[in-house]
């Protein structure tokens, strides 16, 4: 008997238990949270998933633009492993490229792909010959304070690119020092020495040009640009 009246109260007070527990679960106010948690947690997973959708967008709108930039022109059929797109001059191109990379800049401007796209629209105008505006925008990529993105570190280095090549060699070579003196910056050095080195040769300081490829060959001897710069140091040293 006691046996059985232990078991009887056990089940008792798992009966109460449970009639307590269910009297408190559907008290209004505790209802009420819930929901409020419920909704909150609902409203949280959608925003989560709607990024991660407007994310996978920017990318494979980037991703096109990119497939446009790096078509073929002139060919008479698409080169193996590229987007099948073909186009008859160099203008066409990169004048859809921009159009391109500047509807994903508009339409996804705080993401990643967005601010890619500003710093490739500003090669496109470089690619079409129009320096003043490439370089005003190649500027405004490189003011931006973004930690981590590299885009304008690649502006810095592509403006002293576009400078160089407009002629201006003494203002290039200010930005590569500036880049090279830059340990931030993530870009490569022999890169930028090999950039500085062109400029202080294209401004006819020979001697300082020729030092410049020396000290690429000595310190990266890996590098790429070794060979082209072991052929400037002779061609300099006969000068």
């Amino acid at each position: 008997m006691d046996k059985e009246l232990k078991k009887e109260l056990q089940r008792d007070e798992i009966g109460d238990a449970l009639k307590g527990a269910r009297g408190f679960m559907i008290r209004p106010e505790v209802v009420k949270a819930a929901l409020a948690v419920l909704g909150l947690v609902l409203v949280l997973s959608g925003l989560y998933y709607g990024q991660k959708f407007r994310v996978s967008q920017a990318e494979s709108a980037f991703a096109r633009a990119t497939e446009v930039f790096h078509a073929e022109v002139g060919a008479l059929a698409p080169a193996p492993g590229s987007a099948g797109q073909t186009f008859q001059t160099s203008a066409e191109k990169f004048e859809k490229a921009k159009t391109m990379f500047d509807d994903v800049a508009k339409g996804y401007s705080s993401m990643p792909a967005g601010k890619r796209a500003r710093y490739y629209s500003a090669l496109c105008l470089a690619e079409l010959g129009r320096i003043q505006e490439a370089e005003a925008a190649l500027k405004e990529v490189a003011d931006r304070r973004d930690p981590g993105a590299l885009e304008p570190a690649m502006a810095r280095l592509r403006l002293a690119d576009l400078v160089l090549q407009d002629g201006r060699a003494q203002d290039a070579a200010s930005q590569y020092k500036a880049l090279i003196d830059d340990a931030a910056s993530g870009l490569p050095k022999d890169r930028l020495i090999f950039g500085l080195a062109s400029a202080l040769e294209a401004s006819g300081d020979k001697v300082a040009a020729r030092r410049a490829y020396a000290d690429l060959v000595n310190r990266h001897p890996q590098s790429p640009y070794v060979q082209d710069a072991r052929q400037k140091m002779d061609a300099l040293s006969t000068l």
